[in-house]
């Protein structure tokens, strides 16, 4: 199975994840038009809560027109800008709000994702780490900046910034599960399995943190264990089709043949177009399964 790194790449997820205390802090400076320039922002945090940029960033527009000096309203247009895709009006913005206000590293923040949408690795470094520079204290700029560097394959940079995360936040789940993915990138399979289980006791609702440990599990001949990891990814994840195959790979390996085919049919009614080669690999080896049920049930048949 491909490795896979957990990480906030979207943009979208700016519009969550900047739901932070500069969120909130979007308001009027002293105006003679507070109250108008109140609705405006309050408009424009609305719409941009629930999804909807081109709405909110008429909103901060209008705000600016009334205040130019607002920093946390260029930080959520920029915002809104991003979402959209318009990258370069997103990092004008940004620019704009830590020019105002060098102290607001959400700036520096949303710079270094806008960079991570545009596959620029290096800006986007120097932008996490700008933010760090600023707050020392931003989990979230540790894990992306830990991303960045494990998708460069430098895993001990990851795995520190990973740890730096959780050193803010002990309670930072994904921070855990992509340490433990760094571990694996570096063959620490123990180190790895201790950052999975930590995370799941920390957030029991990520599938794929599961589905990791399981095959840590059973390269380790844990099978049971396996089992149950891989039947959890499934049940919180009726469509996460790897899930199905490994649970079908370990009961078949186990010669419990019936549950390995009910697995297997159902990774391929959920398996992806990219998965054909494999999907049709496994519908030949089905003739083989089946043998091998015939032939345990004869043995098992013939007694002592």
């Amino acid at each position: 199975m491909q490795r896979k790194i957990s990480g906030i790449f979207a943009i979208i997820i700016m519009a969550l994840s900047l739901i932070l205390p500069g969120f909130s802090e979007v308001k009027a400076q002293a105006t003679d038009n507070s109250d108008e320039l109140d609705t405006y922002i309050a408009m424009g945090n609305d719409f941009l809560s629930k999804g909807k940029p081109i709405d909110a960033i008429a909103q901060y527009t209008m705000a600016m027109a009334i205040d130019s000096l607002n920093p946390w309203v260029f930080l959520q247009r920029g915002i809104a800008f991003g979402m959209l895709g318009r990258h370069q009006q997103a990092l004008a913005d940004f620019d704009r709000c830590f020019r105002l206000d060098t102290t607001i590293a959400e700036a520096c923040y949303s710079k270094g994702m806008v960079y991570e949408r545009m596959g620029d690795k290096n800006k986007a470094l120097d932008e996490y780490t700008r933010a760090i520079a600023v707050n020392s204290n931003y989990a979230q700029a540790y894990y992306n900046r830990g991303t960045v560097h494990f998708k460069s394959g430098l895993y001990d940079k990851a795995i520190y910034d990973f740890q730096q995360a959780i050193d803010i936040n002990p309670e930072y789940a994904k921070a855990y599960f992509n340490m433990g993915v760094a571990y694996e990138a570096k063959s620490n399979n123990d180190l790895a399995l201790k950052s999975y289980t930590r995370a799941i006791e920390l957030n029991p609702d990520l599938a794929e943190v599961y589905f990791n440990r399981g095959r840590l599990y059973y390269d380790d001949e844990e099978y049971e264990l396996a089992i149950s990891d891989y039947q959890k990814v499934v049940e919180l994840d009726s469509t996460y089709a790897d899930g199905y195959y490994s649970l079908g790979a370990t009961y078949e390996w186990l010669k419990r043949y019936d549950e390995a085919m009910d697995a297997y049919y159902k990774y391929i009614e959920y398996a992806p177009p990219s998965d054909s080669e494999r999907v049709e690999g496994l519908k030949e080896h089905f003739p083989n399964i089946m043998s091998k049920k015939k032939r345990l049930e004869q043995s098992q048949g013939e007694g002592p």
